[in-house]
């Protein structure tokens, strides 16, 4: 449970810094900031509505673990190209 805890959190801050990274590099500031807020309006409803048998237990950190690196694998998939261009 102590990896699946850890794991998860690497990922969650993995995903953070690089996505706050290319929206820094893609988007205007003003953009940035809305949808930073939109995430942080609406990320934990959509967290609660999950029911609490998926939540709370192995199962529901495996699901966020999946569905955190999908989303790191996409966002390197859209990014690559952006970040290409820094150097």
């Amino acid at each position: 449970m102590t990896l699946l805890i850890g794991g998860n959190a690497i990922l969650l801050v993995t995903l953070l810094a690089a996505t706050g990274f290319y929206g820094y590099v893609e988007l205007r500031w003003s953009t940035l900031i809305v949808v930073t807020g939109l995430i942080v309006l609406f990320a934990p409803g959509l967290f609660q509505a999950w029911p609490s048998s998926l939540r709370d237990g192995r199962f529901g950190l495996v699901t966020l673990i999946a569905i955190q690196a999908l989303a790191l694998v996409t966002l390197a998939k859209i990014a690559a190209p952006a970040w290409a261009n820094l150097s």
